[in-house]
């Protein structure tokens, strides 16, 4: 990919899909609707699939081994990363309880067959986009964007640094994106995307991550329901 088409698909990216949520109208009676399929989740879920592939090379995957192997890897990575994020969120609910802050929450959930099955692709989908686009693009783009004016060998601490504050962006980015949720759902998915993207380093593979969030967000439908 030339220089040019690199920024190009770097600004459609950024102008269609990552800010357009961070600066969303916040309707505090608007109800988060789980009983129909969300059909703007449609391109971005091919956006996430186009990046997925288009990235799915540039690292070698630790998990080409024996099966049983490989899936003690997966599973090690999957239930670090379920346990941080249950942990995160468990803190962020009860700052909101010690401070006696309402959840204004309104969830339309799925009351038949047909509407779980939408559901579970909408989850399965959004789930998917968003590794692909905050775990697996963002950071390695944005890093190529700003890290070409620090030297990893003449000049190390400021690599480490910028490295480290395109991580931050990263997380932070994905953080904005639930600023219609609120305050405590921006800050637990700040650390959700640090959790996240660590699993993602670790294991060299999207996956682990995504079943994950996918998990943890079926989970977190679940309690809904209580």
């Amino acid at each position: 990919m030339t220089k040019k088409h690199f920024m190009l698909q770097f600004f459609l990216i950024l102008s269609f899909f990552v800010l357009p949520p961070i600066f969303a109208f916040q309707d505090k009676n608007a109800a988060l609707d789980f009983s129909k399929f969300n059909f703007y989740i449609l391109p971005c879920f091919l956006l996430g699939l186009f990046l997925f592939l288009q990235n799915k090379n540039k690292e070698k995957s630790p998990l080409k081994r024996h099966p049983v192997w490989s899936a003690a890897f997966f599973s090690s990575h999957f239930f670090i990363a379920l346990g941080c994020l249950a942990l995160s969120s468990a803190f962020f609910e009860g700052i909101r309880a010690l401070l006696k802050i309402k959840c204004d929450d309104n969830v339309i959930l799925p009351s038949n067959g047909l509407e779980a099955f939408f559901c579970a692709l909408t989850l399965a989908a959004s789930a998917f986009y968003e590794e692909s686009l905050y775990r697996l693009y963002l950071p390695n783009v944005l890093k190529s964007l700003f890290l070409g004016a620090a030297e990893e060998e003449k000049r190390p601490k400021l690599f480490m640094a910028l490295k480290a504050l395109m991580e931050f962006m990263a997380a932070a980015l994905f953080a904005l994106a639930h600023r219609p949720q609120g305050i405590f759902a921006v800050l637990n998915a700040f650390a959700a995307g640090c959790v996240l993207r660590v699993r993602f380093v670790k294991s060299k593979s999207l996956w682990p991550p995504f079943a994950a969030h996918l998990c943890y967000n079926a989970c977190a439908l679940l309690f809904a329901f209580l």
